[in-house]
């Protein structure tokens, strides 16, 4: 009797422990709750005005826009930006496919004496910069599986890889981010 009552416990139990969801590595802020990545770095002998002018110039070489890049008062600039991700989709019967989606982002730059800090939230999968083609924010796409009954390890999968393909492409925009601000502006000498 004790045991018929235990094995659909300890089944119960297992399935309940199997049925985790997926390990997302982008830092998720408790307060805002947003998935965002944010740093205060520290310049050496930089100004707030030099600051702003590399990452302004930085800004408008990652993005190509000119128009998107919001000004506050010459000490916080704001953008909105396109990192593309790729990773693998697996269809089912040993079929994967390699798919790319858009991923929008947004990215604040503050500057005080000697230092900026950078925060980079509001990730939205397969939208586009102008806004008419709405996408879905990240803190939704991972969320996924929890609708899912069968297949649901699948789209864990699925959810795992892309996070981790869009973590590689916001770690190659931070370096790039910070050797673009810390860069002093080079004269024109013609």
């Amino acid at each position: 009797m004790r045991i018929a009552f235990f094995l659909p416990f300890a089944f119960a139990c297992a399935l309940a422990a199997a049925q985790k969801g997926p390990e997302i590595t982008i830092p998720y802020d408790a307060e805002s709750q947003l998935y965002t990545y944010t740093e205060v770095v520290e310049v050496a002998e930089q100004t707030p005005a030099a600051l702003f002018r590399n990452a302004k110039s930085w800004l408008i070489d990652a993005t190509g826009d000119t128009t998107s890049v919001e000004v506050v008062a010459d000490t916080k600039l704001v953008d909105r930006g396109v990192v593309p991700v790729t990773f693998t989709f697996d269809a089912g019967m040993g079929v994967k496919t390699p798919f790319t989606w858009n991923t929008v982002y947004t990215i604040t730059l503050e500057f005080k004496e000697g230092r900026y800090r950078y925060v980079i939230n509001k990730f939205n999968i397969g939208g586009d910069l102008a806004g008419s083609v709405p996408g879905m924010p990240l803190e939704t796409y991972v969320k996924q599986h929890e609708s899912m009954g069968i297949g649901k390890k699948r789209v864990i999968e699925q959810e795992e890889d892309f996070c981790a393909a869009l973590e590689l492409g916001m770690k190659k925009l931070v370096e790039s981010m910070k050797a673009g601000v810390k860069a002093p502006k080079k004269a024109t000498d013609w």
